[in-house]
């Protein structure tokens, strides 16, 4: 495990503030790992960089399959090149692709089933993505260190997967357990019968 993953939850629990690195990193480690979950920055940091490579192989390609284009119009020898490394690196990213895209859909809630929505159209998979961490998705594994905040502040998971205990209460009060007890009051002294010392008596 590298430094920049020193603290981190084991691989398989979501790292809500990942970065693009370790994001890219985490996403080649878990290359085939369907279980588990994963965060929505881990999702998205993983698209955003196999949709930026792509893009950097296919618009020089176009670019230069226009510039070398053959009198009879076809695509010159280079573009084949690029096309080719395209289609190599599409084959060698789209397992991870699909896994993260699993464990970001069970860390939202859902089953990784839902990918095959995909076959009619790929939209309905990337609006699921969108959504945060669930309540639910304990049942796909326990949570990373770093809890995302629930309703009130309140983190979703139940004690026992790291996280911190309830916030105290509102308007500055301690915890039930820290409240100090009223002080007690001390009883009156009691009063002596008649004049007080040094004072005559009455008649």
């Amino acid at each position: 495990m590298s430094t920049t993953d020193a603290g981190r939850p084991p691989l398989g629990r979501p790292v809500y503030d990942i970065t693009f690195a370790d994001a890219v990193r985490r996403g080649f480690r878990e290359y085939v790992a369907f279980d588990g979950r994963a965060g929505r920055a881990e999702f998205w940091y993983w698209y955003l960089f196999v949709v930026g490579v792509l893009l950097v192989l296919v618009l020089p390609t176009s670019a230069i399959a226009a510039a070398t284009a053959t009198p009879d119009g076809g695509p010159g020898p280079l573009f084949a090149v690029g096309l080719s490394l395209a289609g190599l690196f599409y084959l060698a990213v789209l397992l991870p692709t699909l896994a993260v895209a699993c464990r970001r859909l069970h860390d939202a809630g859902f089953s990784g089933l839902f990918l095959l929505l995909g076959l009619v159209t790929g939209l309905i998979p990337l609006i699921m993505c969108m959504l945060p961490t669930s309540p639910g998705a304990v049942r796909y594994g326990p949570p990373g260190q770093d809890v995302p905040p629930g309703p009130y502040g309140l983190p979703y998971a139940p004690q026992g997967y790291g996280q911190q205990p309830y916030p105290p209460q509102a308007y500055g009060q301690q915890p039930y357990a820290q409240q100090q007890p009223y002080p007690q009051q001390q009883p009156y002294p009691p009063q002596p019968y008649g004049p007080p010392p040094g004072e005559p008596g009455r008649d």
